[in-house]
């Protein structure tokens, strides 16, 4: 009898430690899944629609991707400016001095400063291009708030860099629109150096 109940005390006492060791694991296990980094120092809910580590799809190399936001704002909640950090995301082929250039650029729309928004054109071209957007786009009383990263990907056969973010242009304070700006950058063969080719927003 004896023996028989050190046996099962022994038999007790392993099932509780496996069975404490597995609830620990699948906790572990549950906390990874709903905890995955996007690059930016915060952690967030894991989801089919976001893409928070490298991955290659073809000749295409996605550094981030998030599908765009359906959340619809209002004057209550619109905030003029630029409120994404692009340093955050830096990382392989997307380095500080990109992200540096995007967010100037994102500051030169919402202080409408055509200098700053010219800066760092690949050539002449490129400025032809993209400054029409910059003057139809602006109008007395329009105001931009830059909210929203969605996308930074390298295409290694074009040897381009993307980098698309979504903003709220606020009309007046009676209407605001959506809008999303494609940011296309060229390696530039003399200096070796990353500007835009060509910006392309609604």
């Amino acid at each position: 009898m004896r023996f028989q109940k050190g046996v099962i005390s022994i038999i007790a006492v392993l099932a509780i430690a496996v069975t404490s060791g597995c609830g620990q694991e699948t906790m572990s296990n549950n906390e990874n899944q709903k905890e995955v980094s996007n690059g930016s120092g915060t952690t967030q809910e894991a989801t089919d629609t976001k893409i928070t580590s490298i991955n290659k799809i073809g000749s295409k190399t996605f550094l981030f991707k998030e599908e765009f936001s359906q959340e619809k704002t209002d004057h209550s909640n619109f905030k003029e400016g630029v409120s994404i950090d692009l340093s955050e995301y830096v990382k392989d082929f997307f380095t500080q001095d990109i992200a540096d250039k995007v967010q100037l650029n994102m500051n030169a729309i919402v202080q409408h400063d055509e200098t700053k928004f010219k800066e760092n054109m690949l050539n002449e071209d490129s400025i032809k291009f993209n400054m029409p957007w910059f003057n139809d786009n602006y109008k007395e009383g329009m105001k931009y708030e830059f909210n929203e990263l969605n996308e930074i990907t390298y295409d290694e056969d074009a040897k381009r860099i993307q980098v698309i973010v979504t903003f709220y242009r606020n009309i007046k304070d009676e209407q605001i629109e959506q809008g999303v700006m494609t940011y296309s950058l060229l390696e530039d063969k003399k200096s070796g150096t990353w500007l835009f080719a060509t910006m392309v927003g609604n």
